[in-house]
């Protein structure tokens, strides 16, 4: 069984210690969803959300050592569905002057 931190740390704290100083609820997010499947490792004391620096460093590294393609690929993008097809264009015949 392992043995749990004595040093706990406010997301407040936790987010001043981390480099880009980073909004307090970004850093709730990372501990509630996580970023790319990693969660930051955290704790609930009645409605407070506390975390460590040891959890901090674990969450960095594992992050860190995350490649692209572990992570999957992004979103995907149907570029042609932004297309309006030339049957819907509409002439708006000289509207362009203005900016000349």
């Amino acid at each position: 069984m392992s043995r749990a931190p004595s040093n706990y740390l406010t997301l407040s704290e936790a987010a001043k210690r981390i480099p880009g100083k980073p909004h307090v609820k970004t850093v709730r997010r990372w501990c509630l969803r996580g970023v790319h499947g990693v969660r930051l490792r955290s704790w609930k004391f009645g409605r407070q959300l506390c975390t460590t620096d040891a959890a901090l460093d674990e969450f960095g590294k594992k992050l860190a050592s995350r490649t692209r393609t572990e992570a999957g690929p992004g979103p995907k993008v149907d570029l042609k569905e932004d297309v309006i097809p030339e049957s819907e264009v509409r002439d708006l015949g000289h509207a362009g002057d203005w900016f000349d």
